[in-house]
């Protein structure tokens, strides 16, 4: 069902009116399906994921478990609350993906840097798990689909074989196409731009020659650490085991947390499906003390979050007093997210917060602005809850998304390392004083949240349909089993192009042979008429 919007007035009764016709919808779909659906064993991989990536499996999971299936979770992250028909098995606690990270010596040195300084860390996470006890036994027992988060989990996939339990691959991110490649979904150059580049799917003549040069790049720095990790797995398993590439060739489904209105359009086989938004909630009523504080400004507030990853301590006192002083100026109150102790010099317009209901405060009706580090999930929850987004990104994904939302029209970007008081305030007083950012954002979220069925409801019905039809076989694409020659047609040019080749070399021997021999015979008679 979907979600209303609170500050879109007709959302109310249209979506009232749609959750009815939904609810009466799905009562006749249990009632026809009750004889071929059962309640089944899931396993859900996603140990070396962070914190994002299980916002994105976890509604999934309650999706599942309210079904009546029996949900086990690999984990590194321990559950806020017990869930009914949901185990959760920590393998790694408290596992950090990045250990040693400086947020902002990343942002200096790039993805590169970033993918380098993990590798190490993750192969020794990876022989923590295959020696845990827990896990072991779980490879001795039966499931009737297996999730894995499809970034980072690598070194799982010589389990995933060993189950011999139909795949579902969860991409947290839209999909690159070396992962959709693996169902024969390739996805053209030309207008998918690849998931690292800061393009929209209308490219101009350069980016589409970048994104053509570019997209071998990432895949082959993403397949040098696969040789360590499948090492791992083989090592605890069997040398004999396959590569991941050969494992996820088998994969039944691809369920992308993306969607069009963001991420633009582009062709899907029938086993991709786009599930984004689905962690996206209607806002609640917030804490006392935010919510007075709110009050205490007659003009609204900005809410600027640098997510989970950032420390406090790595941010300098020039780019944290830039910060400070830009607010300072403004006529607004802002909501800091912030997982230090208290800050020096702190405006009487700011406050800080450890933790933030980040949909809670996006939901509310008085909030002017989200100044984000561009996570994807808190893109989504941007356009779902229709606020205009500042970016300031990090790493990772987050260039991408915050320049996403700058041509789309619904934000901005500055860059944090070269941040000043006087760059962040005009920024800040433009997209305040500017209502074509508001305007653009309330477009897409209208666009984001209709849909025929929810996101979640969408991944539990293709997690149950390839339960169903063991691995749903008939959803595959022929284009699997072609290689890139052959799925585009390259082999069939050459052939056509050599036969055409040698026709027009036969027709040139022929022909160049009938000319001698006329011309031969003209001049034997020629010559026979002047020996006569």
């Amino acid at each position: 069902m979907l979600r209303n919007h609170p500050n879109l007035p007709d959302s109310q009764a249209f979506g009232h009116q749609l959750r009815t016709h939904n609810k009466v919808l799905n009562n006749v779909s249990v009632l026809y399906c009750a004889s071929i659906v059962s309640t089944g064993n899931v396993l859900v991989i996603a140990p070396l994921s962070s914190p994002s990536h299980k916002n994105v499996f976890s509604p999934i999971v309650s999706g599942l478990a309210s079904k009546g299936h029996q949900v086990t979770v690999l984990t590194a992250w321990k559950p806020k609350k017990e869930e009914k028909n949901v185990r959760e098995l920590v393998v790694l606690p408290g596992f950090d993906y990045f250990p040693n990270i400086n947020t902002m010596q990343i942002r200096k040195e790039g993805i590169v840097g970033l993918m380098a300084q993990s590798q190490d860390h993750v192969v020794e996470a990876c022989h923590k798990i295959y020696g845990n006890p827990e896990f072991k036994e779980l490879l001795t027992q039966p499931f009737d689909v297996v999730l894995v988060d499809g970034i980072g989990n690598e070194c799982l996939y010589g389990a995933v074989h060993k189950l011999r339990s139909p795949l579902i691959i969860v991409s947290t991110f839209p999909a690159p196409p070396f992962f959709t490649e693996n169902l024969g979904n390739r996805l053209p150059p030309s207008f998918v731009p690849d998931p690292v580049l800061p393009f929209l799917c209308r490219m101009t003549f350069f980016q589409r020659l970048t994104n053509f040069v570019f997209s071998p790049i990432f895949p082959f720095l993403w397949t040098m650490n696969l040789a360590a990790q499948e090492q791992v797995y083989r090592e605890h398993l069997g040398m004999e085991y396959p590569g991941t590439q050969e494992i996820k060739a088998n994969v039944s489904f691809l369920l992308m947390n993306s969607h069009f209105s963001i991420n633009g359009a582009r062709p899907v086989l029938p086993d991709v499906v786009e599930i984004g938004g689905g962690h996206c909630k209607p806002g609640k009523p917030l804490p006392k003390d935010i919510e007075e504080f709110i009050s205490k400004g007659q003009n609204g507030f900005v809410f600027f979050s640098l997510g989970s990853i950032v420390k406090p301590h790595e941010l300098s006192d020039e780019i944290r007093d830039a910060f400070l002083n830009a607010f300072r100026k403004l006529k607004f109150q802002v909501i800091w997210k912030w997982n230090g102790d208290a800050m020096p010099g702190l405006p009487d317009n700011v406050k800080l917060l450890k933790w933030a209901p980040q949909q809670d405060i996006l939901a509310h009706p008085k909030i002017k602005l989200f100044m984000s580090h561009s996570g994807l999930l808190s893109i989504q929850e941007a356009v779902y809850h229709g606020v205009p987004v500042l970016g300031v990104p990090i790493f990772g994904d987050q260039n991408v998304n915050a320049e996403i939302a700058k041509q789309l029209g619904f934000g901005e970007v500055v860059e944090i390392l070269d941040v000043t008081e006087d760059s962040l305030g005009g920024t800040l007083s433009k997209m305040l004083s500017t209502d074509s950012y508001r305007e653009r954002v309330k477009e897409l979220s209208k666009i984001f949240r209709d849909r025929s069925r929810d996101p979640v409801d969408e991944a539990v019905y293709w997690t149950e349909y390839v339960m169903r039809y063991k691995g749903a076989t008939h959803l595959r694409s022929a284009s699997r089993d072609l290689n890139f020659f052959q799925y585009h047609c390259i082999d069939v040019g050459v052939f056509l192009l050599v036969a055409i080749v040698l026709v027009l070399w036969g027709l040139k021997i022929c022909t160049l042979r009938l000319i001698r021999k006329c011309f031969g015979k003209s001049a034997q008679k020629e010559g026979n008429k002047k020996t006569n």
